[in-house]
């Protein structure tokens, strides 16, 4: 199952079809980062946590997401919309945006008793996306993604 594209907004979360969210405050100032927007999780239909998501702004003003994709059989796609509460405007990632997953794709364990190993293991994969409206980000299953761009 893909879930539809959610889109990750400071007041509320734009979804479609099985995908709901759920919009938590995080307000802890945190290394002299500037802002941090609450966090937003997508839901499968039957209430399973499917993709979990956590912004802030750098102090170089970029924006930096870690999305976790805790469903470990299926890729997910997600549209990233920045929204302003107090004049309603929304804004996206503008240019370049580094894209770094971390998933079975890059790591899986292999056990056995004391001669378990990790194969593969690692590195994390790294990618330039492109910034803009309606932009789609695929995040791998059982992955953590930290997408990182300036925010027009």
């Amino acid at each position: 199952m893909i879930c539809p594209p959610c889109a990750f907004q400071k007041v509320q979360a734009k979804t479609g079809g099985r995908c709901g969210a759920t919009r938590l405050n995080f307000s802890e100032n945190w290394r002299g980062c500037s802002r941090v927007l609450p966090l937003l999780h997508c839901h499968s239909e039957h209430g399973h946590l499917l993709v979990a998501a956590y912004s802030i702004q750098r102090p170089d003003q970029q924006w930096s997401l870690l999305l976790v994709n805790k469903d470990p059989v299926s890729a997910h796609v997600l549209t990233v919309v920045f929204s302003n509460s107090s004049d309603h405007s929304t804004h996206y990632f503008q240019g370049t945006v580094k894209q770094v997953t971390f998933g079975s794709g890059e790591y899986a364990w292999h056990a056995n008793g004391q001669n378990g190993y990790a194969s593969p293991d690692g590195p994390a994969k790294k990618s330039d996306q492109s910034g803009g409206k309606g932009v789609q980000y695929t995040l791998p299953a059982a992955s953590v993604t930290v997408l990182r761009g300036m925010v027009q």
